[in-house]
């Protein structure tokens, strides 16, 4: 006779709202264009919405890949591509992961590589904006009038 064990009785996890309000009342969803985003990316896609309903910028895309294919080795995601015209890819650099200093380099030789990719494309080089600068909706919008 085989021994018989009790099966432990598991809890569901309880429903997860992906909402949040921030400390200012914002709130936020944790999406962008139906993909998971940060809260800065949130706030930078909100203020390009703001962009293209005034019409100072035609459309944008979320996390668009370069290279490879999507998860294949040798892709290059970027965080945003902007048309402008012309097209301004924009990465958005979170204080944490992109602090170090070896961040720092491989994020360069990424920017390069995807340079390279697009010249001749009509797309401007790559820019950067800190994490930092995208703290509120207010600061967002600054820094999206600074990049284009």
């Amino acid at each position: 006779m085989a021994y018989m064990y009790k099966k432990r009785k598991t809890k569901l996890p309880e429903t997860v709202n992906r909402l949040q309000a921030t400390k200012d009342g914002e709130v936020l969803t944790g999406y962008v264009q139906g993909q998971k985003a940060s809260d800065i990316e949130e706030r930078f896609a909100k203020a390009l919405g703001k962009a293209i309903k005034n019409g100072s910028i035609m459309s944008y895309e979320f996390q668009p890949s370069y290279i490879a294919n999507r998860n294949v080795q040798g892709e290059i995601r970027l965080d945003f591509l902007v048309h402008v015209p012309p097209a301004q890819p924009i990465q958005i650099d979170g204080t944490f992961a992109h602090k170090a200093a070896e961040q720092k380099s491989k994020d360069k030789v990424k920017d390069a590589i995807l340079n390279k990719h697009l010249e001749g494309t009509g797309t401007l080089p790559v820019i950067r904006i800190p994490g930092n600068e995208l703290d509120t909706d207010e600061m967002a919008s600054d820094a999206l009038a600074g990049a284009i």
